[in-house]
This record gives structure tokens, C-alpha cells and sequence, in this order.
């Protein structure tokens, strides 16, 4: 199995945040300072303190390295859904997929670790479908 250093990893999120059209000012800073920001309906917010320690500790679980996060509310539960670089390159080339459906706007299905914050015991990573909306993204499935 092939496998990315940190650099490596943060190259390809770079990437992943130019492809799905999130704000440059996000990117710069995630690319300068390691800031995290969240997506929650389209807008970029800063983590709060709890957010970014779960983000913390997926990062140190998982050696992944999160680069954006995507707030929703599905099924009556608050999902943070991470987005993320997996320091195996196998899995990051075979994570995104952009999808056609006909509508004016693609959307891309890619993994992510989704955060359950109401049952955190059924969070879990997963497949989910994101479309972007004014500077950041909305899960829509």
C-alpha cells in the first residue's frame, strides 16, 4: 500500500478545496496556519472549541488529516461530517467522485468521518454527497 507523508497529505487537500470550489480565503488558511473552518449551509464559520477537539482527536485516531468540515442535520441528528486526507494514497485516489445527475449544479460523493454529536457512538466513516453553496458546502445525501 502506498502511503503520503503530512506534506503529501496537505497537497492533496489543497487540491480537494480548489476541485469542490471552496473560498481561496480558506484555503490560504488552512494552507498557512492549519485552520480548520466548517461549512454550515454554505457559510464558513470557525470551529468552536468542543468541534475542533473531536476534529483533533479523529486526526490522532485516524492519522488522516482533516481539512475542512461540513455541519448538517440529517434524521433528527447534528452531524460534523470531516473531510479528510488519509496518509493512504490508495484510499485518496479512489475517494472522489464527481457526479452529473442532469441538475445545473455536480456534486461530488466522497468519504468522510461523520461525527454523530447527539449518538456519538454512531458516528462513523461513510460515503456522503456534497455540493457547493456560496463559499463553502452542503451534504445533500
Amino acid at each position: 500500500m502506498n502511503q503520503m507523508n503530512i506534506e503529501e497529505q496537505k497537497q492533496f487537500a489543497i487540491e480537494e478545496m480548489t476541485l469542490f470550489g471552496i473560498a481561496p480565503s480558506a484555503i490560504r488558511q488552512f494552507t498557512d496556519a492549519g485552520v480548520i473552518l466548517k461549512s454550515v449551509a454554505g457559510q464558513l464559520k470557525p470551529l468552536s472549541a468542543l468541534e475542533a477537539e473531536l476534529v483533533a482527536s479523529f486526526e490522532k485516531r485516524s492519522g488522516c488529516l482533516a481539512y475542512h468540515v461540513i455541519y448538517s442535520f440529517m434524521l433528527s441528528c447534528h452531524l460534523l461530517n470531516i473531510l479528510f486526507a488519509s496518509p493512504s494514497l490508495d484510499d485518496c485516489t479512489e475517494d472522489v467522485k464527481i457526479i452529473d445527475s442532469g441538475r445545473a449544479k455536480k456534486y461530488w460523493q466522497l468519504l468522510a468521518y461523520c461525527i454523530n454529536l447527539d449518538i456519538p457512538e454512531f458516528s462513523e466513516f461513510g460515503s456522503i454527497e456534497v455540493l457547493k453553496i456560496d463559499d463553502g458546502l452542503i451534504r445533500i445525501g
